[in-house]
């Protein structure tokens, strides 16, 4: 009885083990199947793209709603993903980020059926902000946009 319990121990160990070390999709955009899914979406346009004045008050908005408790100080996460590396899990496009922050990940998966890719930092779902302003939202995604250093 006691080598059954620990051979399935020691196989769902393993299991787990490759689980976690699994990459579910490639980190580059052209190999990545699920980028597809953000065409699921409206297509949106930021209207403070690169405005500077406008990522300064983003950056006001980050910290007053607690982005910086959740996604680290200067983006580069804590408890959740950061928002400064290559893999942003369910993409990068205006109409994902807008999406994301006011509907929150429950909603933007069932309203769109978006698939999360990745699996850094995941302590649970982003709560929607739906109570930004759609302004107050654009300015955060240029903040954010103005930290992130990669394409």
């Amino acid at each position: 009885m006691a080598k059954r319990g620990l051979k399935a121990l020691l196989l769902l160990s393993c299991l787990f083990l490759a689980y976690l070390t699994s990459s579910p999709a490639s980190s580059a955009e052209d190999e990545n199947p699920y980028r597809a899914n953000e065409s699921k979406l409206p297509p949106m346009k930021n209207p403070y793209e690169g405005d500077q004045k406008a990522a300064q008050e983003g950056r006001k908005l980050w910290f007053a709603n607690g982005c910086n408790g959740c996604h680290g100080g200067t983006g580069g996460g804590g408890m959740c993903p950061p928002v400064i590396n290559k893999v942003w899990v369910y993409g990068k496009s205006d109409a994902v980020l807008f999406n994301l922050i006011k509907l929150g990940s429950v909603e933007l998966r069932k309203k769109y059926g978006l698939v999360r890719i990745g699996r850094e930092n995941v302590v649970g779902d982003m709560p929607p902000f739906s109570s930004l302003s759609d302004d107050d939202i654009w300015k955060l995604i240029t903040y954010i946009r103005s930290i992130y250093k990669g394409d």
